[in-house]
């Protein structure tokens, strides 16, 4: 049962140094709309790749485990784990058709 919170903490703190490095160069008071929607999704899709790996990695190092924790996650990780994936191709590809 210690993989999870300590999977999850290193997936936080990846998470929120990516945000630290890909907004600094944001800004709000963009005179283009359209460049500040490009950056914003680009942050976006960086986060969904955390968390995609993050959920996988927690789903993986359960399944090896074994034991309850594994009994009891493993289908919702892997469902998470889908259901991230699709969300972040979805940004990818809307990423993709904005910024040509």
């Amino acid at each position: 049962m210690k993989t999870f919170p300590t999977t999850m903490v290193l997936a936080g703190v990846a998470v929120f140094m990516l945000l630290l490095t890909f907004t600094a160069g944001i800004s709000l008071a963009s005179p283009h709309p359209r460049l500040l929607f490009v950056e914003i999704l680009a942050v976006l899709v960086i986060i969904g790749l955390a968390v995609t790996l993050g959920v996988l990695l927690t789903g993986v190092l359960g399944m090896l485990r074994g034991g309850t924790f594994n009994q009891k996650t493993a289908t919702t990780l892997m469902r998470a784990r889908v259901i991230s994936q699709a969300v972040t191709v979805l940004l990818m590809m809307v990423y993709a058709f904005v910024h040509g």
